[in-house]
């Protein structure tokens, strides 16, 4: 997602792997691994370019990326991606907890949810 300093999504794109891991019953790294190597240039591409047909003029000046607790070979693809983005658009990264991540998002889409607020995570 492409969001603003004050919580305005301008963009974003999802991509499930819930076909690939629902027969399993659960999450296998390796296949995750893989989806996520294959889908996330082209997440990332769909992304800017609904930023730039949404928000004209709108620049990216961060690209946050989870690091962890998760599984690690997941997690290092989104890093080495981020990493690249940063690069080619000359802006730092931000580091962000992966499970901090899945409890704030919510803040992003509900409107009223202020601290302090429970929040349960399962994984």
């Amino acid at each position: 997602a492409v969001v603003t300093g004050d919580r305005k999504i301008l963009a974003e794109k999802r991509k499930s792997q819930f076909e690939i891991h629902s027969s399993f019953g659960g999450i296998v790294p390796n296949l995750a691994q893989d989806a996520h190597k294959k889908a996330i240039e082209g997440v990332i591409e769909a992304t800017l370019s609904e930023m730039k047909q949404n928000s004209p003029g709108a620049r990216i000046t961060g690209v946050a990326v989870t690091v962890g607790p998760g599984l690690s070979p997941c997690l290092q693809v989104g890093v080495r991606e981020a990493r690249r983005v940063a690069a080619k658009l000359q802006v730092p990264i931000i580091p962000v907890h992966h499970m901090e991540a899945h409890a704030l998002v919510a803040q992003l889409s509900e409107t009223g949810i202020e601290f302090p607020f429970v929040s349960l995570l399962v994984s």
